[in-house]
C-alpha cells in the first residue's frame, strides 16, 4: 500500500485510509464538514477515491464563513486520484455505500513550532 502512496505523492509521509458505509456490523458516517488540515502538514495533499462522493472545497482560503459562490462542490467518481491544498477548507458532502478513500499528506519537518502535535518517536525518525 505504501508503495502505492509514493507512486501518487512521491514523499509523502502520513496517510489515512477512510471508510463510509457498513459492514460486518460496523457503520461509520463517512462525511466530514468542512475543515482545514492542521499546521503540522504541507499545503499538498492527494486523495484516492474508491466509490463515488461528493467533495465541496472553499476556493477562498482566508474565508472561515464560505458562501455559495466559493464553495466548488467536485463528483468523484470510483478511481478518481486528486490533489488539493489542504489548507483551503474541504471536506466529504455525501458518498456512496462502501466508499474508500485513501488520503495521503507530508509532515512538516521543522515539527518544533508545532509543540501541540505529537508524533510517535518511531515515526518521528524516520522523517529526519
Amino acid at each position: 500500500m505504501w508503495d502505492f502512496c509514493q507512486r501518487i505523492y512521491p514523499g509523502s509521509n502520513i496517510a489515512l485510509l477512510t471508510f463510509g458505509g457498513e459492514a460486518q456490523g460496523i457503520n461509520s458516517k463517512g462525511t466530514i464538514a468542512l475543515h482545514r488540515d492542521d499546521t503540522y502538514a504541507i499545503e499538498r495533499a492527494c486523495g484516492v477515491n474508491l466509490g463515488t462522493a461528493t467533495f465541496a472545497y472553499n476556493t477562498e482560503r482566508k474565508s472561515s464563513n464560505p458562501n455559495a459562490s466559493t464553495i466548488k462542490k467536485l463528483q468523484l467518481n470510483d478511481g478518481d486520484i486528486y490533489s488539493f491544498n489542504c489548507k483551503h477548507q474541504h471536506g466529504v458532502l455525501e458518498h456512496s455505500a462502501e466508499r474508500f478513500s485513501l488520503n495521503i499528506w507530508t509532515v512538516r519537518k521543522n515539527l518544533d513550532k508545532y509543540p501541540d502535535f505529537a508524533l510517535d518517536p518511531t515515526i518521528h525518525q524516520l522523517l529526519k
